[in-house]
């Protein structure tokens, strides 16, 4: 049996510092924002797409358009860790 398992947040496995990696890398390539605030809890919304329009409101002077919103989040997509080529380990009680 194979089984595919979605974990968004990082409850189940620890990728916080890599998905950050990720998202900061796609800030900067598709927005051109290289110095920003990288401390999410200082952010009004806690989702991606939440995050990069006030990063685009804050540091670009400019609401995200559609297609900017798009390219962002398929370089993002691109850039973010497929599981066979990471090595992650568990949360604590995740088991």
């Amino acid at each position: 049996m194979k089984l595919i398992v979605f974990d968004i947040e990082g409850t189940l496995t620890q990728t916080d510092a890599l998905d950050s990696e990720c998202f900061i890398r796609s800030v900067r390539e598709v927005l051109g924002v290289e110095h920003f605030e990288t401390d999410w809890s200082q952010y009004q919304f806690v989702t991606d797409s939440g995050i990069v329009q006030e990063i685009s409101q804050r540091y670009c002077d400019r609401p995200m358009s559609g297609a900017l919103t798009k390219a962002f989040h398929e370089h993002h997509c691109k850039w973010s860790p497929r599981p066979a080529k990471i090595d992650v380990s568990s949360n604590p009680g995740s088991h």
